[in-house]
């Protein structure tokens, strides 16, 4: 899974590793550009040691919508189908009337 830091558009990340360390969570990430094109990253383009950064499995570049379920098939979590729509009188009322 690639994963971005809003701060950081242009670099992906990959976790490599997760593990405790004296209470606190160490997790070693593989970056992939945005370092620039020398062997030898720019300043600032890489992370410096205890620096925080947010990461996340979503960009703010551009996204399908996602596809949702017909209004049948709604899982029972999100309140199964919704009852047919019948018109009734009080549907044209307006509250001011």
């Amino acid at each position: 899974m690639s994963l971005t830091s809003p701060a950081r558009p242009n670099q992906t990340a990959r976790v490599v590793s997760v593990t405790a360390d004296g209470g606190r969570t160490r997790v070693v990430l593989e970056l992939k550009g945005g370092m620039g094109r020398a062997m030898t990253p720019e300043p600032g383009s890489v992370p410096a040691v205890g620096e925080g950064l947010c990461y996340a499995a979503f960009s703010d570049g551009f996204q399908r919508m996602p596809e949702f379920p017909a209004p049948g098939d709604t899982p029972w979590t999100h309140g199964g189908p919704p009852p047919p729509y019948v018109p009734a009188d009080e549907d044209a009322r307006e509250d001011w009337s």
